[in-house]
């Protein structure tokens, strides 16, 4: 990766973009891509780039998985925005969490832990938050020589290969979609209206994921599915 990749990389990461919550990351990405290609938001959110005549698309996505206040007596009480999501949450750990107020308010340091008695998910310290605050997992980088550990970065790595690959093509469309933690809801949306034919959709998993090929320290792995797997 090239000092400007890994710096564009730095700066997509750096934003907090959960399910329903992505516009200030929209926002930067759109004035990235606008000196290039025609850019508009659809009825969603989702940012569509175009360039040339082609009904090619590339599809990432900009939303990091999260969580929402959903309850504040007795305690603080939240969901995740994804049917995954809670499930990685180990009961009696406690995870490094900010609410991001839904009103633009001060983003509040706190931390999140499961119950043991009713395996609920709880805001262990006390803050401000409110009912429909986002809750997202407290930044980090940590690079050393052979590995980066972030939150959020397989999003981040998805968006900077598409815009990457959407730079390189000569004519096509790239789609930078909301809400696909919550059942590709901004994806199906775009290729709906869009009328996509063709479409390339890059997604990143972690390493050591158990359910691919990638393996830390042995290099990029390419999974490629079409409609026949």
């Amino acid at each position: 990766m090239n000092i400007l990749n890994e710096l564009l990389l730095k700066q997509i990461n750096n934003f907090y973009s959960p399910c329903g919550g992505e516009g200030d990351l929209i926002t930067f990405l759109e004035k990235l891509i606008k000196p290039w290609a025609k850019t508009h938001r659809d009825e969603v959110g989702n940012l569509i780039c175009k360039k040339g005549d082609s009904d090619i698309a590339i599809f990432v996505h900009a939303d990091k998985v999260g969580f929402m206040v959903s309850k504040l007596k007795p305690k603080i009480r939240v969901v995740g925005l994804s049917n995954e999501i809670e499930k990685i949450i180990k009961v009696g750990e406690n995870y490094d969490m900010v609410v991001i107020p839904r009103d633009d308010g001060e983003i509040i340091k706190s931390q999140m832990k499961r119950s043991q008695a009713n395996k609920g998910l709880f805001l262990t310290n006390g803050t401000k938050a409110k009912i429909g605050d986002y809750v997202m997992y407290e930044r980090t980088w940590r690079e050393s020589a052979k590995k980066i550990v972030t939150q959020g970065l397989d999003n981040s790595l998805g968006v900077l290969a598409g815009i990457e690959l959407f730079k390189a093509t000569f004519a096509g469309t790239l789609v930078i979609t909301v809400q696909e933690e919550m059942g590709y809801y901004g994806a199906r949306f775009a290729a709906e209206s869009l009328k996509v034919k063709r479409a390339c959709v890059i997604d990143v998993t972690y390493a050591d994921d158990p359910n691919s090929a990638v393996v830390a320290g042995r290099g990029v792995s390419f999974c490629i599915k079409d409609k026949y797997f």
